[in-house]
């Protein structure tokens, strides 16, 4: 839990900074990243902790950590430093495809982990 918060809280001022450096016409396409971004990491929450859908959950984690890299890129426009405190996030995202890779293949082969 405590990486999630320093996670977050490094992705909330990362907005902050760069709803503050971005224009009026741009903020609607900030919003949208960052709203798409929350989604896909509840739905991968969802996936593997309530659902226990790993396959899912892994593809879901894939998709989290390809929404903050196109949320980076777009961040790096407005705002070198707050691109740079999503990079955190994109690492926690990575992690999140590794673990639920990890499991799915041990549940895919029986526990041994072999493919």
């Amino acid at each position: 839990m405590l990486v999630w918060g320093a996670v977050l809280a490094l992705a909330a001022l990362s907005a902050a900074l760069a709803w503050n450096a971005s224009g009026a016409t741009h903020n609607g396409n900030l919003m949208a990243l960052y709203a798409v971004n929350a989604f896909l990491n509840a739905a991968w929450c969802y996936m593997l902790f309530v659902r226990h859908q790993i396959g899912s959950a892994t593809l879901t984690a894939a998709l989290v950590a390809i929404g903050i890299a196109v949320t980076i890129l777009d961040l790096f426009q407005l705002s070198i430093a707050s691109a740079l405190l999503m990079l955190p996030f994109l690492a926690w995202a990575v992690a999140g495809i590794h673990v639920s890779w990890t499991i799915f293949r041990m549940n895919v082969r029986g526990g041994t982990g072999e493919m």
